[in-house]
């Protein structure tokens, strides 16, 4: 019986070692090894929430979604097993780490159980509690970061090492990540933290990583390449946090409704001995919640097809609205579910209802008589969140 090392150099591949008796031609293969899976790569970093407009506004005390991240390394490998997972929110409450390659089940007296889990991801709790987003717009950032290494670009003419940095290869100079809790998308949330970086800088109370210890905001990189696959150590710290950050709604649960065009509705009025133009109408309607918040891209001022400003954002993922008449006929859709989504912008919660009489009338033989036993009625539109709160708005209707 022998044993020998492996070493796991840098290269992802399966590897078999090939033994020989010194002195013979006798010689054998040991069974497959793997080298694979190194620590977390920033390009590799994805951290996503179940929903993302949540029915958070007016409840407290309750999970209302996960949040799941996903690790992998340089070769967009699962990070190993045990990976912790740190979280970090502006408003509610999240838990504080997870592990990647387990799941964690925390019972009523403490008791952590662990589990063999998905390779590579872990997933944390979030819960509607105070604080509630502070500065009026009910949105939360929440910050996940780890230790991992910045992404490079691997440049095959550079005879140092293939799959290795090399000095003079692109590469993330990462600053230090903060969570920037005026975000209003994602994309917004993420600026800030990678580069090239704007002029965004921590704010009063917008908690920063510090990556290199040093007890200060670093506005940016520090020139030198952090990470663990490198042809030539710079003596700099091989780890950096990788970092993704993403915005949540915390969406009310009264809707706010709003029509964007004239009312009462007045469909084409059917006349006897006169043929008939029973032309459709459309009208917009604006459901949302009571945020006052008016976003800038709704502002009629920044967007040609309002009418005028618009506050609100989305309601929850899930909502069921509504539409039913008791005159006229709707041609549009009559049912909508709420999308999961953090877009701010109107146009993800307008609904166009497309309406036409329901006057029906005869032809020139019967010199054009027309039949509409109801004249007058209402358009109701019926909002009823996950949580069952129904708020219930009606527009006048004649034809």
């Amino acid at each position: 019986m022998v044993s020998t090392v492996v070493a796991a150099g840098t290269i992802n591949t399966p590897v078999r070692v090939t033994a020989t008796l010194t002195g013979t031609k006798i010689t054998t293969l040991s069974d497959q090894l793997v080298v694979s899976t190194g620590i977390a790569d920033q390009k590799s970093f994805t951290v996503v929430p179940k929903i993302y407009n949540i029915e958070c506004a007016d409840h407290d005390g309750t999970d209302f979604t996960t949040v799941t991240a996903f690790a992998a390394d340089h070769f967009n490998n699962p990070v190993p097993d045990g990976t912790a997972i740190s979280f970090t929110t502006e408003a509610g409450a999240i838990d504080a780490s997870c592990l990647t390659g387990l799941n964690q089940t925390t019972l009523t007296d403490g008791t952590v159980i662990k589990q063999k889990g998905i390779p590579g991801q872990c997933t944390v709790r979030f819960i509607c509690q105070n604080p509630h987003p502070t500065n009026g717009d009910g949105r939360s950032t929440v910050l996940a970061y780890a230790l991992g290494e910045e992404s490079f670009v691997d440049d095959p003419t550079i005879r140092f090492g293939i799959n290795l940095y090399d000095v003079g290869e692109t590469f993330q100079d990462l600053r230090d990540p903060f969570r920037y809790d005026r975000a209003i998308t994602n994309q917004e949330a993420m600026a800030v933290n990678l580069p090239p970086y704007n002029s965004v800088m921590p704010a009063l109370g917008e908690p920063f990583i510090d990556s290199n210890g040093d007890g200060i905001w670093n506005n940016f990189g520090d020139g030198f390449y952090n990470g663990v696959l490198q042809s030539q150590p710079n003596g700099k710290t091989p780890t950096v946090h990788v970092r993704e950050s993403f915005v949540l709604v915390f969406s009310g649960s009264n809707a706010n409704i709003t029509s964007l065009d004239t009312t009462p509705i007045i469909l084409s009025h059917c006349v006897n001995g006169t043929p008939f133009a029973n032309i459709s109408k459309t009208l917009r309607i604006a459901v949302r919640d009571g945020n006052a918040t008016i976003f800038s891209g709704n502002k009629a001022i920044n967007a040609s097809w309002l009418p005028f400003d618009l506050t609100g954002n989305i309601l929850p993922a899930g909502t069921t609205i509504a539409f039913s008449a008791s005159n006229g006929s709707i041609l549009s859709g009559t049912s909508f579910i709420v999308p999961n989504t953090n877009d701010p912008s109107a146009a993800a919660w307008i609904y166009p209802v497309m309406m036409q009489s329901d006057a029906a009338q005869s032809g020139p033989s019967n010199n054009y008589e027309c039949t509409n036993p109801v004249t007058n009625g209402l358009l109701t539109v019926k909002v009823t969140t996950p949580l069952g709160l129904i708020t219930t708005q009606s527009y006048s209707v004649t034809d």
